[in-house]
């Protein structure tokens, strides 16, 4: 007999928004997990073409007054490139992840978030042309209304962590045209749901009279806390450049959605008049907040002698219209995130809703009779998912397929079997009506 597994899905009406996990009891334990995230501003990551965006788009590009030329932009890629090897060797941990991943020496970062980027060809470069091309770093980025240009993105390891939904959520007020707030909802290995929310907050450059525009988007990612842990998305992470330090009152207002990680060590983030201030920040719902630290990296190899004050200070990519080659005027962080699981599973079910804080850029809206889940016409529904037929943990190939009317598919992609159909599925709609879970039992390996 084939060894029988039940599948649950979350399907939503945001296309490619659905995620399938085992939940059959294997016998095996579930074992302390851990996800590593790394935050830097790269300041200024432009390309080299002045593609008509924008007056900081045709600053840099190389016939602009920065002369930033196609060798300067690869030079940049190699330099981040490297500064995130360099973090995942541990030689910048300042208290020391648990360890590497599937045996490895290194803690690669699983995700690591980015701010003032300028497009998606600039990410594709960057893990296409540098060291990282042997990696397995797959691109989350959406265009922002940032007057700049610049926008807030990630990378994360497909071999590591599955990725469920992505979306940008709009910081907005009267007057105010800024970076959106990245969200992305993963899978970790150990199956836990983890949201990881990218920040770029309004700077102070203006002084006080500017306050107002980071307590609109302290308020925008209070309330995107508050929406995940609504529909059960109880581990997120928020990081990113917020522009203030951590003892800012303001930041008092995330609570309970959100508290200042643990931070473990680091002169600051970035040096302004020869002191150091710590404003690459990382904030953890409560399901983490035991379990989450945080560190500033100070790579050796982008630094440099501040000039004007005593001691050293991040090696930027220009000084005013001098080039300097380095990379930013910020230093990345370095987040630790631990998942402890004790005991054995049995029978057990993961269950990840989609939460809908932010209007999807498309959608196809789902009849919302539980009774008729699916058209019942007889053309596709069109509803992608990811589906991951395994025991949590595991490494099982990732397949995409169509759920058509009642029916389900899924194509195992690495041995090209194929999973049978079943007809009749069990529908549960959830309250707010936007998403349904569709439970599916199937013979995985069928006689």
């Amino acid at each position: 007999m084939g060894r029988r597994v039940i599948l649950f899905l979350a399907v939503t009406a945001v296309a490619g928004a659905v995620n399938v996990l085992e939940g059959e009891a294997t016998g095996t334990e579930n074992l302390a997990g851990e996800v590593t995230v790394m935050f830097w501003n790269l300041e200024n990551f432009f390309d080299f073409v002045d593609g008509g965006a924008g007056e900081s788009d045709a600053e840099f590009s190389s016939t602009g007054p920065r002369r930033w030329t196609k060798k300067r932009f690869y030079r940049k890629c190699q330099a981040v490139a490297k500064t995130i090897l360099w973090a995942g060797s541990g030689a910048g941990l300042m208290d020391g992840c648990a360890g590497g991943h599937e045996g490895e020496g290194a803690v690669l970062p699983d995700i690591v978030g980015m701010a003032e980027v300028e497009n998606r060809f600039v990410l594709n470069q960057l893990v296409t042309k540098t060291a990282l091309r042997k990696l397995d770093y797959e691109i989350v980025h959406f265009d922002s209304p940032d007057p700049r240009g610049i926008d807030c993105a990630l990378l994360y390891r497909a071999s590591r962590l599955t990725l469920v939904s992505a979306q940008p959520c709009r910081v907005s007020a009267p007057d105010l045209q800024t970076r959106d707030i990245l969200l992305a909802q993963f899978v970790t290995p150990s199956g836990d749901s983890l949201a990881v929310l990218v920040n770029h907050h309004p700077s102070k450059y203006g002084g006080g009279e500017t306050d107002w525009r980071r307590e609109v988007a302290v308020a925008r990612l209070r309330a995107l806390g508050d929406s995940l842990a609504a529909v059960g998305w109880t581990r997120a992470v928020a990081v990113g450049d917020f522009n203030d330090t951590p003892d800012n009152p303001l930041f008092r207002t995330l609570e309970p959605a959100f508290s200042f990680c643990r931070y473990t060590g680091g002169r600051g983030s970035i040096r302004f008049n020869g002191e150091w201030q710590l404003i690459d920040l990382c904030f953890v719902s409560p399901a983490l907040a035991g379990e989450a630290s945080f560190s500033v990296q100070e790579p050796p190899f982008l630094t440099e002698r501040d000039a004007a004050h005593s001691g050293d200070r991040p090696l930027r990519t220009y000084s005013g219209p001098r080039y300097l080659g380095g990379v930013s005027d910020h230093r990345p962080i370095f987040v630790c995130l631990r998942f402890n699981h004790t005991g054995r599973s049995s029978s057990r079910s993961l269950l990840y809703p989609i939460p809908t804080v932010a209007p999807p850029f498309s959608s196809r809206q789902l009849p919302s009779s539980p009774s008729h889940p699916f058209p019942s016409t007889d053309e596709p529904a069109n509803q992608s998912f990811s589906a991951r037929v395994s025991s949590p943990g595991s490494s099982q190939p990732i397949c995409t397929d169509r759920l058509h009317q009642r029916h389900f598919s899924c194509t195992n992609t690495r041995k090209k079997g194929r999973i049978p159909q079943l007809a009749r599925p069990t529908v549960q709609e959830t309250p707010n009506r936007n998403h349904y879970y569709v439970h599916l039992e199937i013979d995985q390996n069928p006689t």
